[in-house]
């Protein structure tokens, strides 16, 4: 029981802490939401590339899902690193 409290709390303390955060982000100014988006999005891509990578190496059969992650994490980095990612926010008023 006193485990599954813990967990319980630290859970509520992530997403107290995430919603922190994105407090804080939304008072920021658009060039530096662009930045922190283009930054995150490489990183997921690149996470999803070892993510793939290692469950393939891993694996003594033959799984999609790792190859799916792969190829899903170099489209990703791809299109982030070399600019065709972008996002047309338009302001309303």
């Amino acid at each position: 029981m006193v485990k599954g409290l813990m967990i319980m709390l630290l859970v509520f303390l992530v997403v107290a802490i995430i919603g922190w955060v994105m407090q804080l982000l939304s008072k920021a100014p658009e060039e530096k939401k662009k930045k922190y988006r283009k930054n995150l999005l490489i990183f997921y891509g690149l996470f999803l590339i070892i993510q793939g990578s290692v469950t393939f190496y891993e694996s003594v059969e033959f799984e999609v899902l790792s190859i799916v992650q792969l190829l899903a994490g170099i489209v990703l980095f791809g299109a982030v690193t070399f600019g065709k990612y972008e996002q047309n926010l338009k302001s309303e008023g």
